[in-house]
C-alpha cells in the first residue's frame, strides 16, 4: 500500500486494473504473462510500462458504487513514440455508449465492451487532465443501463509519466516529403 498525502492507495489493485483492460488493448495483451512496472500512482490513477513489449498506459478503475464494475476501467494507452489514446472498458456489453468529462459530451466509437473517442485529439487529453470526473455510460443487451464514474484526480500525473516513459528515445529525424 502506498501512501499520498492523506489518502491510501492500493497499488496492487491498480495493477489489477492494469492486467485486466490489456485484454481489450490487443497490442499490450501480451501483459498478462510478464507483471507490468508501475511508473506512478496517484488517487485511483496508476501508470505503468511494460518493458518487453515498449508500452506504456496510465489506468483507472470506476468509483464502487453498489453496481457492477467487473473488468471495467479507463486508460491511456501508447506504444513507445506514439500518440496517447482514450480507451475504456465497460463491465458488460454495451450497443452504444457515450462519454462526459465534467458534462462536456464527447462521441464513442467501439462496440460491446470496448470503447474510444470517436476523434483523437489532443482535446480528449486536456479534458482528462483538468478534469474531476468522467462518465461512461450505456444499455446492455438486458436493457440494464450500465454506467461506470472515473474520478480524474491523479490522471494527469499517471498520463505525464506513461507519456514520459514511452517517450522515442531519440530524436526523430524528419523524412523528406
Amino acid at each position: 500500500m502506498l501512501h499520498n498525502g492523506n489518502k491510501r492507495v492500493h497499488l496492487a489493485f491498480i495493477i489489477g486494473a492494469a492486467v485486466a483492460v490489456c485484454g481489450g488493448f490487443a497490442p499490450v495483451a501480451a501483459l498478462t504473462r510478464v507483471a507490468p512496472v508501475p511508473l506512478a500512482v496517484r488517487d485511483s490513477w496508476g501508470a505503468f510500462i511494460d518493458q518487453q513489449q515498449d508500452r506504456c498506459w496510465a489506468v483507472a478503475r470506476p468509483e464502487a458504487d453498489g453496481t457492477r464494475r467487473g473488468s471495467a476501467a479507463a486508460y491511456v494507452a501508447m506504444a513507445r513514440g506514439t500518440l496517447p489514446r482514450l480507451q475504456i472498458t465497460t463491465a458488460g456489453p454495451v450497443a452504444t455508449a457515450r462519454l462526459l468529462i465534467d458534462g462536456q459530451a464527447i462521441p464513442l466509437a467501439g462496440s460491446d465492451t470496448l470503447w474510444w473517442p470517436a476523434a483523437a485529439d489532443a482535446r480528449v487529453l486536456r479534458a482528462l487532465r483538468g478534469g474531476r470526473t468522467m462518465t461512461v455510460a450505456g444499455r446492455g443487451a438486458d436493457g440494464r443501463v450500465i454506467r461506470h464514474r472515473f474520478l480524474l484526480g491523479g490522471a494527469a500525473t499517471a498520463i505525464d509519466a506513461a507519456i514520459l516513459a514511452c517517450a522515442p528515445s531519440r530524436p526523430v529525424a524528419n523524412r523528406p516529403q
